[in-house]
């Protein structure tokens, strides 16, 4: 071969390796295109009963939750975050609309939204979002007005009544669900983003998690005290052996380990087709646990902070710088607006609490980190519970709370958080008040003036008389 052939031969071979790189590039960019959307993927979870207390990221001393943990590590730690109130219906309807109770009217086991309002889902999925809900409590069940908006409302373990959706797991299940659905979505339309709700249902009670988290927490136990049956049995009580209660918090931590586990699963599945990073992930809560802390156990019943105090994390590589800690304190109301805000989806007409003081936040401005804290408004949390007897309105600041009850919201319990954040000490009718409580309870009452003259969004629903006796049996309808 002459030294011309050999020079055109390298020529050609050159442009052909370089046509290949080409090729190449542009199909790593397609490929990039379609695994970024130009706005995130967002996966929203509600772990149903859970404590914040109770999560490794807020100093809690047993290995609860090394995925959450993780989740905080490398996102946003919101250390005050709280819930509506103190049970599922009225938090999660709140969640989903960024309506307080008082707006939505959804206080009752027999009350549903109203069709037609604006929620997150129906947002996203008009802007473009794929759009799933994944679900596994009863007062999830579609009929509570939750699916407008969700191309899937998967609810199919939502569907036995409340005292037997009490027994066993539904998280692999879940879980198997929702990776199914990531996975093809990934496969048939990865060009439009998605937005995933996933509810986690095994935290709640009963505290009957499967070997080897039965033991985890409490391998010495020997007596008999065991987490089945924990609401309406007997076992359970506030007279009860101090160590046998230590045992019921400890199948309560295995609940948490349990669940936090599969909550894994579902991220490594986002992990293993490229997308985490792409995806904006929030976990939260609608209501904590009592543990007789005041008196009572489970929830519902009261508005202290084990109940209504909540975890909320949030991870978005892109727009979250890792190890962010926000002290301010927040509400659940404000975590649909913040969804809205990161994937650029304005608001629809109707959207959220409207133009009231205290009403629902873009959570954005907390996260930034040169955002001074005097610019930020103080978010007073405003909650409520309607359940048993005479309702319950409780106010916040991470300083103080006051909580009133009855239709004339007497003043029943004033607290100096920063003092006494256990709630202990109740001041009412104590001298001197600390200063700051008049304005809140003030605040309190603008609140309910507002809300009084609106008209409330609930409808009735209608219950098969099967389900109805079990709510009845519970407390949740009269």
């Amino acid at each position: 071969m002459s030294d011309r052939q050999g020079t055109n031969t390298r020529k050609v071979l050159l442009g052909i390796a370089g046509a290949i790189g080409l090729v190449g590039a542009l199909l790593l960019v397609v490929s990039s295109w379609r695994r970024a959307p130009r706005q995130p993927n967002v996966l929203l979870v509600s772990i149903d009963s859970l404590r914040h207390d109770h999560l490794g990221c807020y100093g809690y001393e047993r290995d609860t939750s090394p995925t959450i943990d993780t989740l905080a590590r490398e996102g946003a730690l919101f250390r005050q975050a709280i819930a509506p109130s103190s049970w599922t219906l009225p938090s999660h309807v709140t969640l989903l609309t960024a309506k307080p109770p008082e707006q939505h009217g959804v206080v009752r086991a027999n009350t549903r939204l109203a069709a037609g309002t604006p929620t997150l889902a129906r947002a996203l999925h008009d802007a473009g979002y794929r759009t799933a809900a994944f679900v596994a409590a009863p007062f999830l069940r579609s009929l509570y007005g939750y699916a407008d908006g969700f191309e899937v409302y998967d609810e199919r373990l939502a569907a036995k009544g409340n005292l037997d959706s009490h027994r066993g797991v539904t998280s692999p299940t879940l879980v198997e669900a929702v990776n199914g659905w990531i996975r093809r979505w990934h496969d048939e339309s990865a060009d439009r983003p998605f937005f995933v709700f996933l509810h986690m249902w095994d935290v709640h009670y009963d505290f009957d998690p499967p070997p080897p988290y039965d033991a985890m927490f409490d391998p010495g136990y020997r007596g008999s005290v065991n987490g089945r049956n924990f609401e309406l049995g007997n076992q359970v009580h506030r007279d009860m052996d101090p160590r046998d209660l230590q045992h019921v918090i400890a199948l309560y931590d295995g609940e948490i380990r349990y669940t936090d586990e599969h909550l894994g699963r579902v991220l490594e599945e986002l992990r293993e087709l490229g997308v985490l990073d792409d995806t904006l992930v929030i976990v939260t809560s609608d209501h904590g646990e009592e543990f007789f802390e005041h008196g009572q156990k489970g929830h519902g019943k009261a508005l202290y902070d084990e109940t209504i105090r909540i975890p909320l994390v949030m991870r978005y590589p892109r727009g979250i710088a890792a190890g962010t800690v926000v002290d301010e304190q927040v509400r659940l109301m404000d975590v649909a607006p913040t969804i809205l805000g990161f994937t650029g989806v304005a608001a629809p007409p109707g959207f959220g609490a409207g133009d009231v003081e205290h009403r629902e936040r873009d959570l954005r401005a907390w996260l930034a980190p040169s955002t001074a804290q005097t610019e930020l408004p103080e978010l007073i949390a405003f909650s409520e519970l309607s359940l048993r007897g005479r309702p319950l309105y409780s106010a916040r600041t991470p300083q103080l709370k006051t909580i009133a009850i009855g239709r004339q919201r007497v003043a029943h319990a004033r607290y100096d958080l920063a003092a006494d954040p256990g709630e202990t000490r109740n001041l009412v009718g104590a001298s001197p008040v600390p200063e700051g409580l008049a304005r809140l309870e003030q605040a309190h009452a603008a609140w309910h003036a507002h809300w009084r003259d609106q008209a409330m969004l609930a409808k009735p629903v209608q219950l098969d008389e099967e389900h109805a006796g079990r709510l009845r049996a519970l407390g949740y309808i009269d």
